[in-house]
């Protein structure tokens, strides 16, 4: 994941929910995400698995699995590697 920024466009202006978040795991790594309450964690994830709720979304940033961008990936892309 490389500068990842996610916001949620609202009546009420534009929240940066993730604001340049970066980090590698590499295969066989664990990694645990910690943090106050309202740092990104949970939109962090939700990234990574592409289910960021309406009005939000991925402003800024790249998800690498292999050579694919998962933030770039059409939901038919997603569904055609997982059945490989």
């Amino acid at each position: 994941m490389q500068d990842l920024r996610v916001q949620f466009f609202t009546s009420g202006g534009t929240i940066n929910a993730v604001d340049g978040v970066t980090f590698e795991v590499d295969r066989g790594e664990i990694v645990g995400i910690v943090g106050e309450s309202g740092s990104g964690k949970t939109m962090t994830a939700l990234s990574l698995l592409r289910l960021i709720p309406e009005p939000g979304r991925i402003t800024n940033g790249r998800i690498l699995y292999g050579e694919k961008d998962v933030a770039q990936m059409t939901d038919e892309e997603i569904f055609r590697s997982k059945r490989r």
